[in-house]
């Protein structure tokens, strides 16, 4: 995201902290985080290269829009990321001048596109590339698995693993709790990552994944998106 500088992240999650962290450090010069309104306002006064806050929608106390306000016209843009949808908080968050209201779980590519809208003007996002992915992927909180921390592309599977375009690194070894969305059907799983892929000219950047567990249920959803997949060619 050229010209962001540094990225706040105010969560209190720190799954969702640690995640955005590593995600979005390839994509601006620093991540700090935040736990709170209040250290996020002091994260704010202290370091002047903040160029864009991804800040919970609902912090104690109203403590998003305190954020915002903070924050002012000329200052860092700000994006407020909600675990659902308040058109009331939405409407004030246009109103009061927010880069873009969210809904969890998010995307990088939809916060690249909002900071080109309001930092370049431009919308949209040109794509790495044309391949139509597969299915899109929900990292869950490790801590809580009702919450959704950010969402993916998924574009290569198989009944033991898959490749996932999280458009930036995450350490080998990591496991993941993820959901699988194929249609009105999901998968819950664990996974592991097993490969990075440094985003290029002609490759998106994400990991290998290699899956861990699964119910029985979900393990039948996937074998039968699998076996759908497969193109036979040939006589």
């Amino acid at each position: 995201m050229d010209g962001v500088g540094s990225i706040l992240v105010i969560d209190g999650s720190a799954t969702a902290r640690q995640t955005l962290r590593t995600l979005l450090v390839p994509h601006c010069r620093r991540v700090l985080t935040a736990s709170n309104a209040a250290e996020g306002l002091r994260a704010l006064d202290t370091n002047d290269s903040i160029g864009l806050v991804l800040c919970d929608a609902v912090l104690p106390a109203a403590g998003a829009f305190e954020v915002l306000a903070h924050a002012g016209a000329g200052g860092p843009r700000v994006i407020l990321v909600s675990p659902w949808w308040i058109p009331a908080d939405a409407a004030r968050a246009e109103a009061e001048g927010a880069a873009g209201y969210l809904v969890r779980p998010i995307s990088l590519r939809d916060v690249a596109r909002l900071w080109k809208a309001t930092h370049h003007g431009l919308s949209g996002l040109t794509p790495r590339m044309e391949r139509r992915p597969l299915a899109k992927v929900w990292l869950l909180d490790d801590a809580d698995r009702v919450r959704y921390v950010i969402s993916w592309d998924l574009y290569d599977i198989s009944l033991t693993g898959a490749f996932i375009e999280t458009r930036g690194p995450l350490p080998l070894g990591s496991e993941l709790p993820l959901e699988i969305i194929f249609g009105k059907q999901v998968v819950r799983l664990s996974a592991e990552v097993v490969r990075v892929q440094e985003p290029s000219w002609m490759h998106v950047g994400g990991v290998g994944v290699r899956f861990l567990e699964m119910d029985a249920d979900s393990r039948g959803v996937l074998e039968e998106f699998v076996h759908q997949s497969v193109v036979v060619t040939g006589g």
